[in-house]
């Protein structure tokens, strides 16, 4: 469309506008400069193309050079030329924010509370996520894309002593207190509290069918513990300072420490670095393939993550990995939750 027929069909619209619209009066801008800063403003933020942005000022323009029109014309050209290109905009802004509404869905879930336990537990939503780290070291040297497809609640600290208890009727832990992680649970003893777990919420009517208490498969893990949609990229869990975030050799002084007292990670989350080692649901595999997005699909040792407080930094690494066999129950070892869709 060149200049002139722009020009020609904008002020055919601008008729049919006047036509059924009140009459307008200059009184709405002081004077003609605020009302051509009014439509300049307008123009800039509607015209991200340079050519109709050239085109839209050129029209405006030709409105305030216009030697026929007294100013007070002008304004009131110009306010219908405002008016007409606000009412174009409106549905186009409304298709926009229903768009965002449905993009950002799953981002306004909210985080929820396990109401007996006042077990808190995050939601994480879904997305592709690199997994694993172009690290020159051994296991850690496959990077690939995975896709969580479905969003979830994992909890936002480790299962605690208390909590464990009060599920399990005993406490296997060696460095005793109720807020710090349960620890010396093996995967199958921290399978049997999922399982526990899910029959009493569901016995509670609180579980829809369908939804379970499980560990997490260890993408599920690792895409939380790099801070999900929300991740800056850091090498430990909510930082690139390993200290911040984690109870570690060089600052646990040998003693386990209560849950959630160094900061979270970009999610909220606290302790997916060091403290205790967490089981995940996977069977370990050498090569981290695609199948590290799933469950895993035969094995002997189950898949640990997050380091502990006798690790040196490297092992607290998010992308670090290690494994074990399931009925092993070892000191500064542990488990968190997750709430989910059966696998």
């Amino acid at each position: 469309m060149n200049t002139k027929t722009f020009r020609i069909s904008t002020v055919l619209l601008m008729a049919l506008f006047i036509t059924f619209t009140n009459k307008l009066s200059a009184n709405e801008y002081k004077n003609l400069e605020d009302a051509v800063g009014a439509a300049e403003n307008l123009i800039n933020k509607k015209y991200k193309s340079k050519i109709k942005n050239k085109l839209a000022t050129e029209n405006l323009q030709a409105i305030v050079l216009n030697k026929k029109l007294s100013n007070e014309e002008k304004i009131n050209r110009i306010i219908i030329y405002i008016k007409l290109q606000k009412k174009i905009e409106t549905p186009l802004k409304n298709d926009l924010k229903s768009k965002e509404k449905k993009q950002n869905k799953t981002n306004c879930v909210k985080d929820m509370t396990i109401p007996a336990l006042e077990m808190k537990l995050v939601y994480v939503a879904p997305n592709n996520f690199p997994i694993g780290v172009n690290y020159d070291a051994g296991n850690l040297k496959s990077v690939h894309h995975v896709r969580i497809s479905k969003g979830y609640w994992i909890g936002k600290y480790e299962v605690t002593q208390n909590e464990y208890e009060r599920i399990m009727g005993h406490n296997p832990s060696k460095f005793k207190g109720p807020n710090k992680p349960v620890e010396k649970v093996s995967w199958n003893d921290a399978i049997k509290f999922c399982k526990k777990l899910t029959a009493r919420e569901r016995a509670e009517g609180r579980l829809p069918s369908g939804i379970e208490y499980r560990l997490p498969t260890e993408a599920e893990w690792e895409y939380a513990a790099r801070g999900g949609i929300k991740s800056r990229g850091y090498k430990y869990s909510g930082s690139n300072n390993i200290g911040k975030v984690a109870w570690y050799k060089d600052n646990a002084g040998k003693q386990m420490h209560e849950v959630g007292t160094k900061a979270g990670n970009e999610l909220g989350i606290h302790d997916m670095s060091g403290n205790v080692y967490e089981w995940c649901n996977n069977y370990w595999h050498d090569k981290y393939s695609s199948n590290s997005g799933t469950d895993g699909s035969s094995g002997s040792d189950r898949v640990i993550r997050g380091g502990c407080l006798i690790d040196k930094s490297a092992a607290c690494r998010s992308t670090n990995r290690d494994a074990i066999s399931s009925s092993m129950r070892c000191n500064g070892l542990g488990f968190r939750i997750l709430r989910s869709s059966k696998l």
